[in-house]
């Protein structure tokens, strides 16, 4: 998460008052009543007292207070910081550096679909990135990594003989927490295809998971693609694998694409509702032996 810096200079006052006899910077006597304000700012050089003598750049002044015998310093006068006064108040009193944040952090968790644990060890990463970003996920699963705001980025997920997994993202400047990264076994997608009568999983090709967010739960929910693949199945209400085109009435909320052809694909929904959580996403990178998560919601 990046936030605003603000670097902010106060300017404190000192009040002087001079005794009789007393000696200014540049050696002359101040006369007797003659009171020195310091606002922290110095006198321009080109600032001049009234008897036509400039004022020693050392010397402290408050712009319009009385220096000498009734004589002001110049009221236009910047201070040494660039500040204007203005009628003896300062403009500003100090440098405020307003900075957008130019990052935001994403977190979240990798977690194994098929044993339902969270996996250690998972290499989390921006696909592409120049230079790298990416982070490790802890003992818990756990991981963050930050990206730039304003971009579009496919987090991608790699850990030991599991299928690789990625998503795509727009970022913007709300960070995004408890993100579920999910990793399958390839043994355990090509169980699920064999169950629905199915080719089991060639790791040449992609597998493409779109989730339905906000079904209406009596199923019928569906996706296009345009990368040619060998078929669909969905979950039925005990969890069981069917081939299908579309959700199953009370069933599990996403369909899984078999063996899609690498490249780049769209993701259409239907009914027209369902639409995607990023629709600035038109094109999706199918990469091979690797499991692509597309969201749609369908409220």
């Amino acid at each position: 998460m990046i936030r605003r810096m603000v670097l902010c200079i106060a300017m404190t006052g000192w009040l002087v008052i001079p005794m009789a006899g007393c000696r200014d910077d540049d050696g002359a006597v101040t006369p007797d009543g003659a009171v020195s304000v310091d606002q922290g700012a110095k006198v321009d050089s080109g600032a001049v007292m009234d008897n036509g003598t400039p004022i020693d750049q050392g010397v402290i002044s408050d712009q319009g207070a009385k220096v000498d015998s009734g004589a002001s310093v110049d009221q236009g006068a910047k201070v040494d910081s660039g500040a204007v006064m203005d009628n003896g108040t300062p403009i500003d009193q100090g440098v405020i550096v307003d900075q957008a944040p130019t990052h935001v952090t994403f977190s979240g968790t990798v977690e194994n679909a098929g044993t339902q644990s969270f996996i250690a060890g998972a290499t989390v990463s921006v696909l592409n990135a120049s230079p790298p970003n990416t982070t490790t996920s802890n003992a818990k699963g756990e991981f963050s990594l930050s990206v730039k705001i304003g971009s579009t980025v496919f987090l991608t997920v790699t850990s030991g003989s599991l299928l690789s997994s990625m998503e795509g993202f727009v970022v913007t400047a709300k960070p995004l927490s408890n993100l579920e990264l999910i990793m399958v076994e390839g043994s355990f997608l090509d169980t699920l295809m064999t169950a629905a009568g199915l080719p089991k999983f060639d790791k040449s090709k992609g597998a493409v998971l779109v989730d339905f967010e906000n079904p209406a739960g009596s199923g019928g929910e569906s996706a296009t693609l345009s990368a040619s693949h060998a078929g669909s199945l969905a979950l039925d209400s005990t969890g069981n694998p069917k081939k299908s085109s579309t959700l199953l009435a009370g069933g599990l909320s996403f369909l899984i694409f078999d063996n899609v052809a690498t490249g780049t694909t769209t993701v259409t929904g239907s009914p027209a509702k369902c639409l995607p959580t990023y629709p600035t996403i038109t094109s999706h990178p199918v990469n091979a032996n690797t499991l692509l998560r597309v969201e749609l919601n369908c409220k």
